[in-house]
C-alpha cells in the first residue's frame, strides 16, 4: 500500500516513529513534514497565523500535501495530529481515490487549546479517525466516521 504520511517527521519525534513502523510492515510510505513551514516562519507570523488558522504557512502546508499526493498517488493518507488542514484539501485526496485517516495520541475534543476550526470543519472529510483517549469515545463516534483505539506504545528507536 502507498502512504503518505503527515505529521512532525523529525528525528525523535512519535510520528516519525509510526511512519517508520508502516515501512517495517511493507508499505511505501512518503512523509510530508508539515511541521517544517511552522519552523520556517517568524514567531510573530507563527502566532497570528495559528490564531487565525490561516496564511501563508497553513497554505504551505496544504500544498506540501497535494504536492506529495501528487507525486505518490497515494492509496492511504495518514494525517498524524494535523490540526491545519483545509476540508478542500481533504476533498482533493479523497477525489484522487485516497482513503484519509486522522490520529492524534492527544485529547482533541476534550481541551479546547488542542482545537481549530479547520480540524472541525475537516473532520467530515476524513473516514477514520484513529484516537489514544478512550474517554474521547463518543466524540469520535459522534462523527458517524470509522473509529479505532489505539491505545499509546513504546517504540525503542530513536
Amino acid at each position: 500500500m502507498k502512504v503518505l504520511y503527515l505529521g512532525d517527521i523529525g528525528p525523535g519525534q512519535t510520528c516519525l516513529m509510526r511512519m517508520r513502523a508502516l515501512q517495517r510492515l511493507g508499505h511505501q510510505v512518503v512523509g510530508v513534514n508539515t511541521v517544517q513551514p511552522w519552523r520556517q516562519a517568524k514567531w510573530l507570523q507563527r502566532q497570528i497565523q495559528r490564531r487565525l488558522h490561516r496564511g501563508s504557512v497553513v497554505d504551505a502546508i496544504n500544498d506540501a500535501v497535494l504536492a506529495g499526493a501528487a507525486e505518490l498517488k497515494p492509496d492511504l493518507v495518514w494525517a498524524d495530529k494535523q490540526e491545519f488542514l483545509r476540508p478542500e484539501t481533504l476533498q482533493a485526496l479523497r477525489k484522487s481515490g485516497a482513503r484519509l485517516a486522522s490520529f492524534t495520541p492527544d485529547p482533541y475534543f476534550t481541551l479546547s487549546w488542542k482545537r481549530t476550526p479547520l480540524m472541525d470543519a475537516a473532520m467530515q472529510e476524513f473516514d477514520a479517525f484513529v484516537y489514544c483517549k478512550s474517554y474521547e469515545r463518543k466524540a469520535y463516534e459522534a462523527t458517524g466516521k470509522e473509529v479505532h483505539y489505539m491505545p499509546l506504545g513504546y517504540c525503542d528507536e530513536e
